[in-house]
């Protein structure tokens, strides 16, 4: 009877609109970064991939750099395409906000995200190296108003008014293409400095890092994405749970993902997000899983849902593991996402699903054919 009552509610989602039905399985794509994902083609590999693999959600990223390059001005490129495609495949969409511009967080580099990074898409080229860089993108805006704004816009931006006429033409018109996202992230792994360095912004008392988090990204981005979406959930705050580094201080000073962050913003901060999303690669799924139970069983107590939106851990095997207890869970964990991959990652030796195997190309993996055996038919 349980197995009848999943599938009748993924059967309620389906369709060319966002899935309502609660959904568990997900896919953790992020950027494209593939002008073959652009409605002149009419088609985006990487999401036609993840449909195949029976993902019923998808994870990406807003890129804040790419999206508002001067204060208020903002460039949506052919993310509303990339949301409206996804659902057209019948999966639904969470939006993770990350790497602040320049202009916002007072950075003297201007590095791209992934400064040093080396794509070989079609139409990539490898991404400038420069000094600092890759942390630059992490620094702390220098104002929370530039955060407010920017959650506000881009939850606006995909309020599903009803208007997608502007989605599947080249190109998008943004104005006339407003797919409905309901989940949003607040930065991908804080605790690594790439992503989140309080060291310019606070530099005499690196402890505050939390607090800054809190207050210069946390706060305004949820009363920003609900105050353009007073349905719209934001998620926080996309763990890493392997790493010991705290917005700009490292080492034994700064402590374990559970106690630097995961406990006090549960303990003082909680109501400045509404679900609770860790990631995974530690190695064993018995360890992932055992992360979960303990976000629950220490800090939780039944408040928010958990969410693993990104994993991966090595051996096929822990992908049908991972299913196996996704599917008998405890209620608290709502969803699994696992590592999708893409152009430039090598097929020798990958967790992801998806690999190239040359310039341009894509194929799955045997994580790709374990996934599908196990996810798809439900």
């Amino acid at each position: 009877m349980k197995h009848l009552v999943l599938v009748t509610l993924i059967c309620l989602g389906a369709g060319a609109g966002p899935m309502l039905a609660w959904q568990p399985f997900g896919v953790d794509v992020e950027a494209t970064y593939d002008p073959l994902c652009n409605p002149g083609y009419g088609s985006c590999p990487l999401l036609d991939q993840a449909a195949a693999a029976g993902a019923q959600w998808v994870r990406l990223l807003a890129v804040w750099n790419n999206l508002e390059p001067s204060n208020g001005s903002f460039t949506w490129g052919n993310l509303p395409y990339d949301v409206w495609y996804a659902q057209q495949k019948g999966m639904n969409v969470i939006l993770t906000a990350t790497w602040a511009p320049q202009w916002a967080n007072g950075a003297i580099s201007t590095c791209p995200p992934y400064a040093g990074a080396t794509q070989t898409g079609p139409g990539s080229s490898n991404l400038p190296q420069c000094a600092n860089g890759y942390q630059d993108v992490g620094r702390t805006v220098t104002n929370s108003s530039y955060t407010y704004n920017f959650f506000y816009n881009l939850a606006l931006q995909f309020n599903g008014n009803g208007q997608t006429s502007g989605c599947n033409v080249n190109p998008v018109n943004a104005s006339l293409c407003h797919p409905l996202v309901q989940y949003y992230g607040v930065w991908n792994e804080p605790n690594g400095m790439n992503n989140f360095n309080d060291t310019y912004y606070d530099p005499n008392n690196l402890g505050n890092y939390l607090n800054d988090f809190v207050n210069q990204y946390l706060s305004p981005a949820h009363s920003a994405v609900h105050a353009a979406n007073a349905a719209a959930l934001l998620m926080a705050a996309d763990l890493g749970t392997g790493g010991n580094t705290c917005g700009g201080f490292q080492g034994n000073n700064c402590g374990t993902w559970q106690a630097s962050w995961m406990q006090p913003l549960n303990q003082y901060f909680t109501s400045y997000y509404d679900v609770i999303t860790i990631h995974g690669y530690n190695g064993s799924e018995n360890t992932l899983k055992g992360n979960v139970d303990q976000v629950e069983n220490s800090y939780n107590s039944g408040r928010k849902q958990i969410w693993v939106d990104e994993n991966a851990m090595s051996g096929t095997s822990n992908v049908t593991q991972y299913y196996v207890d996704e599917y008998n869970r405890q209620s608290y964990w709502q969803a699994a996402f696992w590592e999708f991959g893409g152009y430039g990652v090598s097929c020798s030796t990958t967790v992801d699903l998806i690999c190239s195997p040359g310039s341009g190309q894509l194929q799955g993996t045997a994580y790709f054919t374990a996934y599908q055996q196990v996810y798809a038919p439900h």
